[in-house]
């Protein structure tokens, strides 16, 4: 697995389809990973965290050619991970919904990706209102009621995934200014580019990456993608 420049690289997992090697993957983590989740309240949780961490985990290897546990990540200060490795100049993003799971991987260039399932909101009106723009918040109110959820959610995606690839936390959503288009989306910030994804039937998802003109690759984790070989160094 390789990457090139100007190339984004997006892989899909449906983490159900991986339960069986949960403990494999439970045995790449680190331990603050294990004590992660472990404050998860459900098992459901709990395990989809463990799968999504050793996905990630096993990916990186692939790029980076090491074992998954070898791994080592250092946060920002609102928690985003990266490689603690200074000479690499891979960025990647992760994301999970429920039991889908989302990876970004780019070249010299900070990214960030988000999924969501699409869902009824009991408050949505008043969420929107909240933590949207007054032209965001308006083009919800204008969307026939059928479609109001799919479209709070293709607002809230592009802002995560903007805020996450920035470091910024959820506190900076109403500060990111989101022009929906025919293909996807523009931030207010021009040197910013939005791409919409192909996510999983119910699920809206989407990737920010700085600068423009990229390429974005999709594709669903094999098996045989995610398990790295022993042999590796």
């Amino acid at each position: 697995m390789m990457l090139s420049d100007r190339h984004v690289q997006i892989w899909w997992a449906d983490l159900n389809s991986f339960m069986p090697q949960l403990a494999e993957f439970r045995a790449f983590l680190s331990p603050d990973e294990q004590e992660r989740s472990q404050r998860f309240h459900f098992d459901e949780h709990r395990e989809y965290f463990m799968l999504a961490r050793g996905l990630l985990r096993s990916l990186l290897a692939q790029y980076l050619k090491c074992y998954p546990s070898t791994i080592e990540f250092t946060y920002s200060q609102r928690g985003k991970p990266a490689l603690s490795l200074p000479q690499s100049d891979l960025n990647f993003n992760v994301s999970h919904s429920k039991n889908y799971a989302l990876y970004g991987f780019a070249l010299n260039s900070p990214i960030g990706v988000d999924i969501e399932t699409i869902r009824p909101l009991m408050d949505l009106d008043g969420l929107a209102k909240r933590f949207f723009l007054p032209s965001e918040y308006q083009h919800i109110q204008q969307t026939p009621i059928s479609e109001q959820p799919d479209t709070f959610f293709r607002y809230w995606t592009y802002k995560e995934a903007y805020l996450k690839a920035m470091g910024e936390g959820l506190a900076g959503l109403e500060q990111a200014e989101i022009h929906l288009t025919e293909t996807g989306a523009q931030v207010s910030d021009r040197a910013w580019s939005l791409y919409p994804l192909t996510p999983p039937p119910g699920t809206v998802a989407a990737v920010a990456i700085e600068g423009h003109n990229w390429q974005v690759v999709q594709e669903v984790v094999q098996k045989q993608i995610a398990v790295p070989t022993p042999d590796v160094p």
